[in-house]
């Protein structure tokens, strides 16, 4: 199950307003737990209504969630490192630090299809692994291509969009090439959702 990207410096309700200040990006469900995420934070629920700050991850913001088989991976930025940071976790308290190699630019987003993770990155940088904890970087995912922003798996195809706004695509998660655009571009978009 793919987290949905909020993208908003506001947390959705007051209850979750009242357990702390810090912008908040992305929320997940599995396993009967949920998992907010965003700036040096990350709260669990089992409800949704009511949450606990399970974890304080000092310098890192997360802008994406993914559950997949027990697990929880988290993408964004390690201000500790300077580079993109992909984590894990099956409780929201004890993250594990599945870095990769030192690299610049932030994660944005993570989807699992057909066996494979990958995570999109700032510069069109493509992040693939067959585990979740050793990582290849690809780059770039296509020619001209900016800060990849969202991405999600169905059909067996990955689709990405970036901040172009432009969307690629790929059947692999490794070669990627650009979608055709109807007349007039792509707007920006916040959410992709892929259904069968």
């Amino acid at each position: 199950m793919r987290g949905s990207c909020v993208h908003t410096t506001a947390p959705p309700d007051q209850e979750v307003l009242a357990l702390g200040s810090a912008d908040m990006y992305c929320v997940a469900h599995g396993n009967g737990l949920y998992l907010y995420a965003g700036d040096t934070k990350v709260y669990t629920s089992t409800d949704g209504t009511n949450w606990i700050n399970s974890a304080n991850p000092a310098n890192i913001t997360f802008n994406d969630i993914l559950f997949h088989n027990d697990l929880f991976y988290l993408v964004g930025w390690d201000g500790n490192t300077a580079g993109a940071c992909i984590m894990s976790t099956m409780d929201g308290t004890h993250l594990s630090g599945n870095l990769p190699p030192a690299d610049a630019d932030s994660t944005n987003c993570i989807a699992h299809g057909d066996g494979i993770f990958v995570a999109g990155a700032n510069s069109g940088k493509i992040w693939v692994s067959a585990s979740g904890i050793s990582w290849s970087r690809l780059q770039p995912a296509a020619a001209n291509i900016f800060d990849i922003q969202v991405m999600a798996y169905g059909v067996g195809r990955f689709v990405a969009a970036t901040n172009e706004p432009s969307i690629i695509y790929s059947d692999d998660g490794v070669t990627w090439a650009p979608a055709v655009a109807a007349s007039g571009g792509f707007p920006s978009l916040a959410t992709i959702t892929v259904r069968p």
